[in-house]
């Protein structure tokens, strides 16, 4: 019900009068839109929320932004009566995980499904589980780029990779890309490059960033009553059948970028000489270059033949340039032999965003584990005190009061938690608001749980166990810290938030007793809140400007000189069982 009220006031907003953007992906209340809150709460059937103002604003706010942020088919899919967010990185379902922060219950609101209540759940960071182990070991073949090396490096003090030769030369044909100002003229001149391929009898996998866009394309491709095939997250279950057969001769198949993840495309014997498989990508990646290498890979694999070419969507008007200044190839496509800078801008973009999401990683890699510690924390200060409240025997009769205190405490300090990072969602990332963030969250759990109720006179009639309790939270802060000047050695970050930011919140699963145990919130929003998910907040964002000297050599076809070798690293990502992962909880030295 409190949910629905939301999504009423919402749709009664009007872009402009009662809410203006603040990028792209924001949205901000205007004056006249609270003022409409506050009247639309007069009414009679809503006097219960009187005094809630603010909290209605935040929801308001957070489901207007969300549905400029979040698109279907892009960012998750409708399944039943189910919302299940895509992962970026690998095109596929994350049928276990929920958008948290609100986001979640209020897309499923905003597409009239149910809406389901979150849980607040206990995570430990995963770089902070693999450290558990004295040895680390792992392969991948795009580990050799800057970045990726010093990531690896800094979260787990890796700095040795190995370089094992290939088995096979790579026969690879990695064709020069095109760059369109017109999408459409685009999307029609793949269609017919494909068609092409299909008719000379070389299997093509198209690979696009979104199901939204893999199904225009197979719209377009029906069209012209060429066959094909679609693999996205829609029919994730169809997905051994269809890669089976996408290295068959003249078959085409239309992708997001999960195809060929975990199983390579299988060429007929009768093309595995002659043509191989042909990649056609629509993108760049916004996140990092070793994502555009590791689709170039679904093609030419173990000395196979095989050949890749993106065809781009280019707006010149993102970089100040307009689009009359260019010289043409053919309609709408630009010549590149005069405007070799095109390119040089496109990868510059993609450094700068891989560059830039990286420190994001680093830096919310400390906020969990920094919340870890809280978690940690509040369970042994609860059983702390309530260890020595029951050696007190005349105080048995309230340890009910003193129990839901310590709850009442926490689930405070959670909302108010909420509330920063929602307001901050923007800006968590630069020095001044981290640094912020750090000293209100830690400073309001210390009020919250040392200034609790009953407890606050527990502590004062037992010095000794308000000291211990004061040592243990110095030595969760020295231990934050450490992690910190480790990670975060030479790194300064901005001093304005980037732009274009697209948070996705998730969190996976555990148990806390001191969690999950029941407390009634005196604050509408605070009932609400009162099973939301502990937050492991990963921005993914692109930041469109040119840095540096960060040029490349355009002179040959894109792959020349640019092809990276296959690494083994020394980095394992060996998930143990969730019965370690729960024991690991109960740890002290993480980092």
């Amino acid at each position: 019900e409190y949910f629905k009220i939301i999504r009423m006031i919402s749709e009664n907003m009007g872009k402009g009068s009662h809410y203006e953007l603040k990028s792209s992906h924001q949205a901000a209340l205007t004056e006249q839109g609270k003022e409409i809150i506050k009247e639309f709460l007069e009414k009679p059937d809503y006097q219960w929320l009187k005094g809630y103002e603010s909290d209605v604003e935040l929801l308001v706010q957070t489901y207007i932004t969300i549905g400029l942020r979040y698109q279907k088919g892009i960012h998750y899919v409708v399944q039943g009566s189910e919302v299940i967010p895509i992962d970026e990185l690998t095109g596929r379902l994350k049928k276990e995980h929920r958008f948290a922060l609100y986001v979640h219950q209020l897309i499923e609101l905003k597409e009239n499904t149910k809406v389901r209540g979150d849980e607040h759940l206990v995570t430990l960071p995963l770089p902070v589980f693999f450290n558990y182990y004295r040895e680390k070991t792992g392969m991948t073949g795009t580990i050799d780029f800057p970045v990726a090396r010093e990531e690896l490096s800094r979260i787990y003090g890796i700095k040795d990779v190995v370089v094992i030769p290939a088995k096979c030369l790579c026969q690879r044909k990695d064709y020069a890309p095109r760059v369109f100002l017109d999408k459409q003229k685009r999307n029609v001149s793949l269609v017919e490059r494909a068609h092409e391929l299909r008719k000379q009898g070389v299997p093509v996998l198209l690979v696009t960033p979104s199901v939204a866009e893999s199904e225009e394309f197979g719209r377009l491709f029906k069209e012209r009553q060429i066959p094909h095939k679609i693999l996205n997250a829609e029919n994730e279950y169809q997905e051994k059948q269809i890669i089976s057969k996408a290295g068959h001769q003249g078959v085409i198949t239309i992708s997001t970028n999960m195809s060929g993840r975990g199983a390579d495309i299988k060429i007929d014997k009768r093309l595995s000489e002659t043509t191989g498989l042909a990649v056609l990508a629509t993108f760049k990646s916004r996140i990092s270059p070793r994502l555009d290498y590791q689709l170039m890979g679904r093609a030419a694999r173990q000395g196979e033949p095989g050949s890749t070419q993106f065809f781009l969507y280019w707006n010149p008007s993102e970089y100040g340039f307009k689009a009359d200044k260019f010289r043409m190839s053919q309609e709408t496509e630009i010549d590149l032999r005069h405007h070799p800078e095109v390119l040089e801008l496109i990868e510059n973009t993609q450094i700068s965003a891989e560059i830039a999401i990286s420190r994001n990683h680093l830096v919310q890699l400390l906020l969990d584990y920094m919340f870890f510690l809280q978690e940690g924390f509040a369970r042994r200060f609860e059983n702390a005190v309530m260890e020595d409240f029951y050696s007190d025997e005349e105080s048995r009769f309230y340890r009910c009061d003193v129990r839901g205190s310590l709850m009442s405490a926490w689930k405070g300090y959670l909302y108010q938690r909420q509330l920063i990072l929602t307001f901050c969602d923007n800006e968590i990332y630069t020095g001044e608001i981290y640094n912020k963030f750090k000293k209100i969250t830690r400073g309001k759990l210390k009020k919250f749980l040392f200034e609790a109720k009953y407890v606050k006179n527990i502590l004062k009639q037992n010095t000794r166990l308000e000291r211990e309790l004061a040592e243990e939270w110095e030595k969760m802060n020295k231990k934050f810290t450490a992690a910190e000047s480790k990670i975060l050695k030479g790194i300064k970050l901005p001093e304005a938030p980037p732009d274009n930011i697209r948070p996705v919140y998730c969190y996976k699963e555990c148990s806390s007793s001191l969690i999950n145990s029941p407390h009634q919130n005196s604050s509408p929003l605070g009932r609400e809140m009162e099973k939301i998910g502990q937050i492991v907040l990963l921005l993914n964002f692109y930041k469109e400007k040119r840095i540096g000297d960060g040029s490349i050599d355009l002179s040959s076809p894109l792959g020349e000189g640019h092809r990276r070798k296959e690494h083994i690293l020394i980095a394992e990502n060996d998930q143990n069982t969730r019965e370690w992962y729960k024991h690991l909880l109960s740890g002290y030295n993480l980092m």
